[in-house]
This record gives structure tokens, C-alpha cells and sequence, in this order.
């Protein structure tokens, strides 16, 4: 009868809630419980773990939730008690119940129950709003750590495999400066992480200084053939494959027209802040990129999110840090994109870049795959 009743609740919960997690079940040994839209109710989720820096700061009176497919992270103890220790700032006037988070010019400000919020003044989508939590007795919010981390500065990776969360600083342990401001191009400043052994490959200064203005008005198959000696150069350092570095590179870019090719010569959607920012090989200045407004993909909700992107002064610049990228960029002690290089199948690579989370889009590897496979990019990795 216990178990019948368990079920009948769940059920219910589902139906009137409509928020858990696909992977929550019901446990009467669960005491959490979760105040969402003038409703309480009984957390019947997975409990996640979250480190900084390799270090855990969790606590199982506060433990990170999954609601809506985002870990919600217990800000105060995670953040602010612990952690990189964010500076926090409270506002309750006029029925308004603000948060602000802060760490050093990067300012977060969150309104409790509201699917939106602001960093550094600009108003960004939230897939699930903040909320607050309680645990015997006492209240406590929460936050969607993959929105908000970025925002901060802090570098963020979930573990679906560890059920952990696991938050990193920048190259460097001081916050990074942000000046030159205009609405373009701005500056971090970042140590520049060291070349890798293997830096001698030989290309022509026309390959070496190839800007992406040079793709306008061209047709897809001389973008192909522009690009396609430059993909093959690399694939000898890299292990990347030519025909995925190809396809990824006219996906992301739109055969390399893009607002962000043309004025960044980024051609691969490549993010200031991801995955450590310190692999071996990237050839970013860790000083330059542009803020722009891009879509990204959220348990199958699309939204619109401004978003900082790397600045490189060539084409060829791009391609040699993102086939870096998928080498070393590491998911907490282990290579996010693991064995990628050891595989000869596109299709094997394309598999391993969609489970290491490179984009949110749930049709991004079909794409990749269907790109390959109408060009004949495969070609080229012959």
C-alpha cells in the first residue's frame, strides 16, 4: 500500500508540477522540499555533488537538485559559504525578492520565481527560475548553475556519469578585467596557455593569414575547396578529421558567413568560457572576443542568450584551436571529448563531440552527419 500511495503522488506531482526531472523518483526518505510558484512540494530527485577546483563543497542537507534538466545549486553554501565565494546582495523591496551575485566586474542579478535575469545589465531567458528549497525547517534558494557560472566568470561541467556538478576557475585564479566596451569588442585578460610540442606544421602565409571575408560570395564548393587543404593540414596534428572539421565549420558558420565569421573569424561557434579555457595548443590571445546574441537549446526549448565569443585575428587561427579543443579540453580530471583522435569514423567522432556536450542543439550531430554525407566531405580524410 506504501508504494501504491508513493505512486499515486508522483503521478499527481507530475501532473500539476511538471518540473522534476525525468530521472526522479519517489522516496519517503527524501525531506528536501521545493517552493515553485506559490506551490510547495516534496523533492523526489537525484541529489548532485558540486566541487571547485577539484575540491567538494557539498552538503547533503544542501544538495544540488535537477529540475527542468538543469542542476539548481544551492547558492549560498556553494557560492558564497564556499567555493570561489561570490559576493551576495539581497533586495526584498516592493515585493521584489532579488538576488545579486558578484565576482569582481561580473555582476548576476536574479528575481526569485522569474525565468530571466541579468548579468552585467543585460536581461538573458532562464529555462527554470530560481526557487527556494528547505530542509528542516530551513529555507535556502537555489540557482541554475549553467546559466548563472558562465556569468560569473567560473567555468562550468556536469557529470551526468559522477551526478556532480563540477565548477572551475579561469586560466588564472584572479577575476578576469573587463574594459574596452564598445557593444563589440571587449578584453579579458588571461594568461595564454603554452603552445603545444607539435607546432610545426608547414602553411603557406595565404592559409596562415585567411580571413573570413574571404568567404563572401563564394559557393559552398569553393568554400569546400578553400577550406578543405587548411582542415587536412590540420587533421596531421590534430587527429580531427577534415570532413568533421568541414561540416562543423559550415554548421556553425554558415559556410563561413556568419556575423561571428565575418567579424571574429571564429567559424566553429567557439565560446570564451568553456570547459577550463586551459587545453594544450589553443591559439586564442585570451584577451579578444565579441558579445552576441545566439540560440541555444534547453531541454528541448529553443531561447535566445547573449553569450561571449573568442576573437581570432585569422580562419586558420580558429580551426587549429578548436581541433585542440576536442584533444585536451578536459570534463573535471578527464578529456571531454576522450579517444576522439584514436577513431578513423566520422560518424565515431561526430558521436563522441555530441556526448562530450560541445552544442545544445539535440539535432546537432544529425546535422554534422547529413552535411558529410551530401558534400562527399568524407573525401578528404582519405
Amino acid at each position: 500500500m506504501k508504494s501504491v500511495k508513493c505512486l499515486k503522488t508522483f503521478v499527481i506531482f507530475l501532473l500539476a508540477f511538471s518540473i522534476m526531472s525525468a530521472h526522479a523518483f519517489c522516496s519517503s526518505a527524501s525531506s528536501h522540499k521545493v517552493y515553485y510558484n506559490g506551490h510547495k512540494y516534496r523533492y523526489v530527485g537525484k541529489k548532485y555533488k558540486v566541487f571547485f577546483n577539484g575540491k567538494s563543497i557539498s552538503s547533503s542537507k544542501r544538495p544540488a537538485m535537477k529540475v527542468n534538466d538543469n542542476i539548481m545549486i544551492p547558492y549560498s553554501y556553494s557560492l558564497v559559504r564556499r567555493g570561489p565565494k561570490v559576493k551576495m546582495a539581497k533586495n526584498y523591496s516592493k515585493g521584489v525578492r532579488a538576488l545579486t551575485l558578484s565576482r569582481g566586474n561580473h555582476k548576476v542579478t536574479l528575481i526569485i520565481n522569474k525565468k530571466y535575469f541579468y548579468a552585467n545589465g543585460i536581461k538573458q531567458s532562464l529555462n527554470t527560475q530560481p526557487f527556494y528549497a528547505e530542509y528542516k525547517g530551513k529555507k535556502y534558494i537555489m540557482i541554475p548553475g549553467k546559466a548563472v557560472l558562465p556569468e560569473l566568470g567560473l567555468n562550468y561541467n556536469y557529470s551526468r556519469w559522477d551526478s556532480a556538478v563540477y565548477i572551475t576557475e579561469k586560466v588564472s585564479a584572479a577575476t578576469p578585467a573587463v574594459q574596452k566596451n564598445n557593444n563589440k569588442s571587449l578584453a579579458v585578460k588571461t594568461p595564454v596557455v603554452k603552445q603545444p610540442v607539435n607546432t610545426d606544421l608547414k602553411v603557406s602565409s595565404s592559409v596562415a593569414n585567411l580571413k573570413a571575408t574571404r568567404f563572401k560570395g563564394l559557393t559552398t564548393t569553393q568554400f569546400i575547396n578553400l577550406l578543405a587543404p587548411i582542415a587536412r593540414d590540420d587533421y596531421k596534428h590534430s587527429g580531427i578529421l577534415p570532413s568533421v572539421t568541414l561540416a562543423q565549420a559550415i554548421l556553425e558558420s554558415g559556410w563561413g558567413k556568419s556575423y561571428l565569421a565575418q567579424k571574429a573569424n571564429n567559424i566553429f561557434g567557439m565560446k570564451a568560457v568553456i570547459s577550463g579555457n586551459n587545453w594544450i595548443g589553443t591559439t586564442w590571445d585570451g584577451k579578444s572576443y565579441i558579445r552576441l546574441l545566439s540560440g541555444e537549446e534547453y531541454g528541448g526549448k529553443k531561447v535566445k542568450v547573449n553569450s561571449n565569443f573568442r576573437k581570432y585575428n585569422t580562419v586558420y587561427l580558429s580551426i587549429r584551436d578548436h581541433s585542440a579543443y576536442l584533444r585536451y579540453a578536459r570534463n573535471g580530471s578527464s578529456y571531454r571529448y576522450a579517444g576522439i583522435a584514436q577513431t578513423k569514423s566520422f560518424s565515431k567522432q561526430i558521436a563522441i563531440i555530441r556526448k562530450g556536450g560541445y552544442a545544445t542543439s539535440s539535432n546537432y550531430a544529425s546535422s554534422l552527419i547529413s552535411l558529410i554525407r551530401r558534400y562527399n566531405l568524407s573525401r578528404f580524410d582519405k
